[in-house]
């Protein structure tokens, strides 16, 4: 019998003790899936209990509930309200950095509807001691137009930490469709990062705002070796059809390689089909 007839309480069983994350998360799904306030109930009791790995399986479980239900159903995700709430009072009063972080992701699965203050609330971790705090905080903050989120999300693309400054500069550029100084002034700190993700999604996003002075930095990143396929994202932004030579020589040395990766073969000809477009 598959997992997806087990019990509630088989599930649960499995859930708290499972030695593999991926047998965890899959028997989660399943639970989360069939979202009853009885599974509500005991992810609630669980989150106050004093058990660490406990409180972290009930915050994911309810970040997700409801997930994969049937999708012609109209209403809501059940104690989807009530969820983002109680994560806020947590937060309120947690002092485990560990929960806190755990809190946050939750957050960012459930954030299309929050005030005011909760983004205010979050934005205020941005610059805790945890490096893991700081990472859900960005998690959390993607996507929000609230002014308090787009200062955290400047000052967290300035990170040491690399994965955070990754995605903080993601949000600025591409999550979030403002075209303000101050954002483009924090992208434009970030087209020489050390990290190669960083770095394009600076490129991304300064394209996305129609900054032609970025051209010369494309044209540098275009004459390496390892190109990311996001470099073609913003020259399509840019709507840049004199890069169309450079980019077919490198589409024709491209199809003698056999090994080369096919999903970034496809966006380099959708970046040339497009210019080809605006070119004719």
């Amino acid at each position: 019998m598959g997992r997806e007839n087990w019990s509630d309480e088989t599930l649960w069983l499995r859930i708290l003790h499972n030695k593999s994350d991926g047998s965890r998360y899959a028997n989660m799904k399943i639970l989360s899936s069939r979202a009853t306030k009885e599974i509500f109930d005991r992810s609630c009791a669980l989150i106050v209990s004093e058990n660490i790995q406990a409180k972290k399986i009930a915050i994911e479980l309810l970040s997700q509930f409801g997930w994969n239900r049937d999708p012609f159903l109209k209403d809501d995700r059940p104690f989807s309200k009530e969820i983002v709430a109680f994560y806020f009072e947590l937060l309120n009063v947690e002092k485990s950095s560990e929960i806190i972080t755990s809190i946050l992701f939750g957050i960012s699965k459930n954030n299309n509807d929050l005030t005011e203050s909760e983004v205010k609330k979050i934005a205020s971790y941005n610059k805790h001691e945890s490096e893991n705090v700081r990472y859900g905080t960005v998690h959390a903050l993607l996507g929000l137009n609230y002014n308090s989120a787009i200062k955290a999300l400047i000052a967290l693309s300035i990170d040491k930490s690399t994965r955070i400054r990754d995605w903080a500069t993601f949000g600025l550029g591409t999550q979030c469709n403002r075209n303000t100084k101050a954002i483009k002034t924090a992208l434009w700190q970030r087209v020489n990062d050390a990290d190669y993700n960083t770095r394009y999604e600076a490129i991304v996003g300064l394209a996305n705002r129609n900054q032609t002075e970025i051209k010369p930095i494309i044209t540098e990143e275009l004459a390496r070796e390892d190109v990311m396929s996001m470099l073609f994202d913003a020259i399509t932004a840019l709507r840049a059809t004199e890069y169309l030579p450079q980019l077919k020589k490198i589409l024709k040395d491209a199809n003698l390689d056999p090994s080369i990766n096919q999903k970034w073969l496809n966006d380099l000809k959708e970046c040339i089909s497009a210019l080809n477009i605006l070119n004719s």
